[in-house]
């Protein structure tokens, strides 16, 4: 049980370890998953709402047609623009390597996935 959350310091307690031992992970209880009977969490817990889960899935010639139709209201500046939501960024899951976007929205798009090539 989490007994206090000071900082970057957590106290558990009704664990068995030796007091001072390092914990690594902790799972926070998730009642839409996890089913004990009578369990509670935390407000913070059940009051996430930090990462918006959805999918859209579009295709390449739509995403292109897409950026086609993008114009600059300010034509005159010699400026080259530079977004943050322009970084391709690489996750290995399993097998695939995914390469993906994070808007400025914060959405999350999937621009490639490919199979791991073993080395």
């Amino acid at each position: 049980m989490v007994d206090v959350v000071d900082g970057n310091k957590v106290f558990i307690s009704g664990v068995d370890v030796v007091d001072g031992t390092p914990v690594l992970d902790i799972k926070t209880y998730l009642p839409y998953c996890d089913s004990i009977p009578g369990a509670m969490v935390p407000d913070w817990v059940s009051a996430d709402n930090m990462l918006a889960v959805t999918s859209r899935i579009r295709s390449h010639k739509t995403e292109n047609s897409s950026m086609n139709n993008v114009t600059l209201e300010d034509d005159d500046s010699e400026e080259e623009l530079h977004f943050p939501d322009d970084i391709v960024y690489h996750l290995i899951l399993e097998d695939l390597n995914i390469s993906y976007k994070i808007d400025l929205d914060g959405n999350v798009h999937v621009e490639k996935v490919d199979p791991c090539i073993p080395n």
